[in-house]
C-alpha cells in the first residue's frame, strides 16, 4: 500500500493527472507477481516501495531541481540495502538523468560539454547512483566477512548445481525480468487461473511496449527516456546480477520477473504518462478494473 501512495505522489509531482496515474496503480496492484510479494514474507515485499521511492525523489529533483543530492543518495543507498536488485531502478533514473543533462549541454563547446554534463548529472544521477554503489559495496564486503561457509559450498544451493551454466542461459533468463510485474511464480490456484494468465500477458505487452514507446518518436520526453534506461537496466543490470550469482555461488542464477519488480513502478509511469487521449485512459481503466475483478472473483469464490 504505501509503496502505491507513493507511485501516486510521483505521478502527480510528474503533472499527470489524477485519472491517469490512478489507472497506472489499479494495473500495477492487479499485476499477479505485485500481489503475490505483497501477501508472502518474501524480501521482495518491499520492492515497489522502493522503486516508488525513488521514482517521487527523482521526480522532485527534476520538477523542483535544489538541493537534492542527500535526498538521492539516501534513497538510492536506502533501495540497494533492502536488496542488491534495488540497483536496477538505480540504474535506470541515473541514466535518465544522464541523458537530461547531456542533452541540456551538447550545445556547448566539447571541452564545456564534458564539464557542464558533469556539473547537471552529479548532484542528481550521480549522488542516486553513488548511494546505491556504496550500498552495495558494503552488502557484499559485510556478507564476506561474516560468513562461516564459503559461498561456493553452500549446500542450499546445491540443487541449482546440477547442470553446466552458460552465458547462454544466464541471457535466456535474462529475458524474463522484461515482464517484471508479471513473470515469476505466483500461486497458480489464485493468480494463474486461465483468465487470469490472459490479462497478465496483455499486462506485460503493455508495460513493453509504454517502455519501448521512446523507440518510435522523435521528441522524446521524459516518460520515454524512463521507459527505455528502465528496461536497458533490467537487460544489461539483469545479465551483470545473474553472472554475478553464477561467479560467487557457483549456481544457475534462476532469474525470474521477480528480480526486477522494483523497476516496476517506473515502467508504469513511463506506460499511462505516454497514454494520449481520454478514450486511451478509459480503454486503460476498462482493462484494469477488469483484471481486478477477475482476480477478486477467484480468491473470494
Amino acid at each position: 500500500m504505501a509503496g502505491l501512495l507513493v507511485l501516486w505522489a510521483a505521478g502527480r509531482v510528474m503533472g499527470l493527472t489524477a485519472p491517469t496515474i490512478g489507472v497506472g496503480v489499479l494495473l500495477l496492484t492487479t499485476a499477479p507477481v505485485v500481489i503475490y510479494h505483497a501477501s508472502t514474507v518474501s524480501n521482495d515485499a518491499p520492492a515497489i516501495f522502493t522503486g516508488a521511492l525513488i521514482a517521487l525523489v527523482a521526480a522532485l529533483a527534476y520538477r523542483y531541481p535544489g538541493q537534492w543530492t542527500i535526498a538521492l543518495a539516501a534513497v538510492g543507498f536506502f533501495s540497494a540495502s533492502v536488496k542488491l536488485t534495488g540497483l536496477l531502478p538505480v540504474f535506470a533514473v541515473s541514466a535518465a538523468f544522464a541523458i537530461q543533462a547531456w542533452g541540456s549541454s551538447r550545445s556547448l563547446k566539447p571541452r564545456d560539454t564534458i564539464k557542464t554534463f558533469f556539473r547537471r548529472w552529479l548532484p542528481q544521477g550521480g549522488a542516486l547512483l553513488f548511494g546505491g554503489l556504496v550500498a552495495a559495496l558494503l552488502w557484499i564486503i559485510t556478507s564476506r566477512q561474516l560468513a562461516l561457509i564459503d559461498s561456493k559450498d553452500l549446500l542450499a544451493f546445491g540443487v541449482l548445481r546440477t547442470h553446466p551454466v552458460s552465458p547462454m542461459l544466464i541471457l535466456k533468463e535474462v529475458t524474463l525480468l522484461l515482464g517484471p510485474i508479471t513473470d515469476s511464480y505466483v500461486s497458480p490456484d489464485t493468480l494463474s487461473q486461465d483468465l487470469q494468465a490472459f490479462f497478465t500477458q496483455l499486462l506485460k505487452a503493455l508495460v513493453l511496449a509504454g517502455g519501448l514507446s521512446g523507440l518510435f518518436v522523435s521528441a522524446r520526453k521524459w516518460n520515454h527516456w524512463i521507459g527505455i534506461t528502465a528496461l536497458g537496466s533490467l537487460v544489461i543490470g539483469g545479465a551483470l546480477f545473474g553472472a554475478s550469482l553464477k561467479l560467487i555461488y557457483q549456481i544457475d542464477p534462476g532469474l525470474s520477473g521477480r528480480y526486477g519488480l522494483a523497476v516496476g513502478p517506473l515502467l508504469i509511469l513511463a506506460l499511462v504518462a505516454g497514454a494520449s487521449g481520454v478514450w486511451v485512459i478509459r480503454a486503460l481503466w476498462l482493462f484494469a478494473l477488469a483484471s481486478a475483478i477477475t482476480t477478486f472473483c477467484v480468491l473470494v469464490f
